[in-house]
């Protein structure tokens, strides 16, 4: 088994969020008519998870002040 990662690990170890967004997520999908549809809730989902994770990281940032 793969050791579990150090939950006192800084979080400049933490990859940002583009770095894990593959391209391929922030593409448009096809539709089953062969069409393209965009999904507006993904670019949302990952607009909100960006900010919550700035937020966490402002809040440990002042924490360890």
């Amino acid at each position: 088994e793969a050791p579990l990662e150090d939950p006192e690990a800084p979080l400049d170890d933490v990859a940002p969020l583009d770095d894990v967004v593959s391209p391929e997520l922030e593409a448009p999908l096809e539709d089953s008519a062969g069409g393209v549809s965009a999904v507006p809730e993904v670019g949302v989902v990952l607009s909100e998870l960006h900010a919550t994770s700035e937020h966490t990281r402002a809040v440990a940032a002042n924490a360890a002040v």
